[in-house]
């Protein structure tokens, strides 16, 4: 849950850290309000009769100190900037950094964040700069924007409404009470208990906690992920293959990934009159390795490193941020692939750590868990531009590129085709781990080659490169 972090500035309590999702027309009142007591929030921002996104926290008692209402700084600096996209890093000490970003007047999701450290928060605004081009950054000194005038800009609309968290919560009371002694029968029952009992294996609870974060940091090392950024950097590599180099065409360029190296073959095609392999080899860049298979045709090999980011919380969506948020966008840009798979969601296994005499231990409650889903596009080169601000959690195994004969380009057909295999990493939270997928679940397809689910797309991306 988001804790929401007030600051009273001038005669107003702003309100930071809330979660936002952007919604749809329609009744979007009451789905916003529905989403916000099922993640247990307490309360709610709603900006007018037709929003475009909401805000939703947890806000403890009294944390006003008095009945004080309190307004947004997020939908505040919406309001000053209803148009274009907009992002700032503004100092709220002794907290740390808060990022913001606006677009069209609708908070960007993953934002209204604060930051301990100045480069964590740079980070995210670098990450958010690639996925909006056009994004500007204003600069708290030199714009003007500082806390007293994002407080001047509170009104109703801003203000935070109660969801009525703390009434329900009241109510059901005595059902949570006679659900703890029920569970704490269950947990007399060996056979039954889901929750590590130190004292079988000689180590107390905290002892097994911590062995079990090592194990999982052991595990989140041997795992890559690329994102945004390298995503980027293949995609850049790519446009630098010559099509035709020295009188020998492209046939196809395929690169295979192992954490932050990349291993890619190209296959040339003997195409001039009066090309041939002295040409070609000086020609080639200094780095490709060039074979000779046949008459005709020509083999290039060469490797290169792209940055990659360790797997951890910090660095992945969570499953509910999937579903809502990355899986809507792709449907959005679906119509420009001629292929979209989507594959059914499988554990991540992480091997239990052993106790002192080699067993292994039971895994405590409340831990955090990961899990990964095969992804598959296939489609135009300059389709992938549109999928690159989406690929936050994904590590790549393989990148093909096929340059073909198309005489009539449509929005799914182009003479330079690309196909882009991977892994989409998903983490679920420790008070969503029961909904984490097992190993024997059933296969169910979130998205595949004849469609998707229903869901609602973001829309935001930067303009594909031309082919």
């Amino acid at each position: 849950m988001h804790h929401i972090l007030i600051r009273s500035v001038l005669s107003v309590d702003l309100a930071f850290g809330l979660h936002w999702l952007p919604l749809i027309s329609g009744r979007a009142s009451t789905a916003a309000r529905r989403i916000a007591r099922r993640h247990n929030a307490t309360h709610i921002v709603l900006d007018g009769d037709a929003p475009a996104s909401f805000g939703y926290g947890f806000l403890r008692a009294r944390a006003t100190g008095g009945p004080r209402t309190a307004h947004s700084a997020a939908q505040n600096m919406a309001r000053l900037h209803p148009s274009g996209s907009v992002a700032a890093i503004v100092p709220v000490e002794p907290e740390g950094h808060w990022l913001v970003a606006v677009h069209e007047g609708a908070v960007i999701a993953r934002t209204d964040v604060v930051y301990r450290l100045p480069g964590q928060a740079e980070q995210a605004m670098h990450e958010l700069r690639r996925a909006y081009p056009r994004l500007t950054v204003l600069h708290p000194e030199g714009d003007g924007l500082t806390l007293e005038a994002l407080a001047a800009a509170s009104d109703a609309g801003t203000a935070l409404k109660n969801t009525g968290h703390r009434r329900r919560r009241w109510l059901l009371g005595m059902l949570v009470l006679a659900a703890t002694v029920l569970a704490w029968v269950a947990l007399k029952n060996p056979a039954d208990s889901a929750v590590a009992r130190p004292g079988s294996f000689g180590l107390d609870e905290h002892e097994i906690l911590l062995r079990w974060s090592k194990a999982f940091a052991l595990a989140e090392q041997g795992i890559a992920i690329h994102g945004v950024a390298a995503t980027h950097a293949v995609l850049r590599h790519l446009y630098q293959v010559p099509a035709a180099i020295a009188g020998w065409t492209l046939l196809r360029v395929n690169c295979s990934a192992s954490a932050s190296s990349w291993r890619c073959n190209a296959d040339y095609d003997r195409k001039r009159h009066g090309a041939d392999n002295q040409g070609l080899l000086a020609a080639a860049p200094q780095d490709w390795q060039l074979e000779f298979p046949t008459i005709d045709r020509a083999g290039a090999s060469w490797s290169f490193r792209t940055e990659i980011t360790p797997m951890g919380r910090g660095h992945i969506d969570t499953a509910a941020d999937i579903r809502r948020h990355v899986q809507s966008a792709w449907q959005g840009i679906r119509p420009a692939f001629s292929r979209v798979v989507l594959g059914p969601a499988r554990p991540v296994e992480v091997p239990p750590p052993l106790d002192d005499a080699g067993r292994p231990l039971p895994r405590p409650a409340g831990l955090h868990g990961y899990a990964k889903r095969t992804v598959d596009f296939e489609g135009p080169l300059r389709s992938i531009s549109l999928l690159l601000p989406h690929t936050r959690s994904i590590a790549w195994r393989s990148i093909t590129l096929v340059l073909g004969d198309t005489p009539h380009p449509t929005l799914v057909s182009s003479r330079l085709r690309a196909t882009f295999q991977g892994d989409l990493y998903e983490l679920y939270e420790a008070d969503n781990s029961a909904n984490a997928p097992s190993a024997e679940q059933a296969h169910v397809s979130a998205m595949d080659e004849g469609g998707s689910a229903a869901g609602h797309g973001s829309g935001l991306h930067g303009p594909a490169p031309g082919e």
